[in-house]
C-alpha cells in the first residue's frame, strides 16, 4: 500500500457523510463516482448544498419527503448495527473497494468508538479513510509506503485481538449448546483466519444455498395492517401457486405503508402501499 500526501484525500473511488462533525471547509467532491450519506447527515450536506446520490438509514430523524426525488433512497430498520456500519455494507455490495468519511469523528465520543468498531469489521472489505479538521486516519496494511507527509506527526495506535479469550468463549458456549465438533472448529478456523466478523453474511449464504436445494424461493411481505396467521397462510398458499415453488415467507407489520402490501419473492416485487402511491405523485409534482 503506497500513499502520498498531494492525492490521499482523492485516491478512494467514493465518499460517505455520516452523523459526527463536520469539518469547516467542505471537501472538492468533482472525482468521486458517488457521493452517499447516512439520513442524520442529509441536512448537513444541504446546507453546503450537495446533493448526495444515495442516502441510508432507519429515518427516524429525516422524513422521506424531504429527500429529493432524484437522491435513491435505502431503508435500513435493523438496530443491530450502527447507520456507519449498514452503508458501509450498501457501498461494498455495490463494488466500490475504498471510501473518503467525513463526520466519523467529533460530537459523541460512544459514536466514534462504534465508528472506529465498525471500520475494523470492514477494513479487510474495503478501504477507508476518515477525515477532520486535525488530519485523517486509516487502519495500515502489515507493509505501506508514505510519501510527502515530511515533518508531520504520524501516530501508530496498535489493535490487538484477544484470540485465545474469543476461542474460549466460543468452546464454552459450543459446550453449553451442545454444537456439533464440525461446527465448532468452523467458528474457531474463522477466528484464527480474523474472518469471524463475516459470519452474519456466511449464515445467509448458507441458509439461501439450503433453500435453493429443498426448492424454496425466499419471499417478503410486509404490510400497513398487522395480517393474522391465517392471512399470512392465505398469501403464501398464493405465491406458492404462482411461483410453482415452495414459498418461504418472511412477514413484517410496517406501519410506515399507511396501507396497502409490499411483496418481494427474488427480484420480483409488487407495490401496492399508500406510502408508493404518495412517492409516485410527489415524484410527478416535482419532474413538472
Amino acid at each position: 500500500m503506497k500513499l502520498y500526501r498531494e492525492t490521499h484525500r482523492f485516491e478512494p473511488q467514493v465518499v460517505l457523510f455520516i452523523n459526527g462533525q463536520f469539518p469547516k471547509t467542505m471537501p472538492l467532491l468533482d472525482g468521486f463516482k458517488k457521493i452517499y450519506c447516512t439520513d442524520g447527515a442529509y441536512a448537513k450536506l444541504l446546507e453546503h448544498g450537495i446533493q448526495p446520490d444515495l442516502v441510508s438509514g432507519d429515518f427516524d430523524s429525516l422524513a422521506l419527503s424531504e429527500i429529493n426525488a432524484e437522491t435513491k433512497i435505502v431503508e435500513t430498520p435493523d438496530q443491530n448495527a450502527t447507520d456507519f456500519e449498514k452503508i458501509l455494507k450498501i457501498i461494498i455490495e455495490e463494488g466500490f473497494k475504498s471510501v473518503a468519511v467525513y463526520g466519523c469523528s467529533g460530537l459523541e465520543q460512544d459514536h466514534f468508538l462504534g465508528n472506529l468498531n465498525s471500520m475494523l469489521k470492514h477494513k479487510n472489505e474495503i478501504e477507508i479513510r476518515c477525515f477532520d479538521d486535525f488530519g485523517f486516519y486509516f487502519f495500515a496494511e502489515n507493509s505501506m509506503e508514505i510519501t510527502g507527509f515530511k515533518d508531520e506527526i504520524i501516530s501508530l495506535f496498535p489493535f490487538p485481538e484477544a484470540k485465545s479469550v474469543f476461542s474460549k468463549v466460543i468452546n464454552k458456549i459450543a459446550e453449553s449448546n451442545k454444537f456439533e465438533n464440525l461446527f465448532k472448529n468452523f467458528l474457531n478456523f474463522l477466528i484464527q483466519k480474523r474472518r469471524f466478523f463475516f459470519i452474519e453474511r456466511i449464515l445467509k449464504s448458507f441458509i439461501e444455498i439450503c433453500s435453493r436445494k429443498r426448492g424454496e424461493l425466499k419471499a417478503e411481505l410486509k404490510s400497513a395492517k398487522e395480517l393474522s396467521n391465517e392471512e399470512i397462510a392465505k398469501i403464501t398458499e398464493e405465491l406458492t401457486k404462482n411461483f410453482s415453488s415452495k414459498i418461504k415467507l418472511n412477514y413484517k407489520h410496517d406501519e410506515s405503508l399507511i396501507g396497502g402490501l409490499v411483496v418481494q419473492v427474488g427480484s420480483t416485487m409488487v407495490d401496492t402501499s399508500i406510502k408508493n402511491k404518495l412517492q409516485q405523485i410527489e415524484n410527478r409534482m416535482i419532474e413538472a
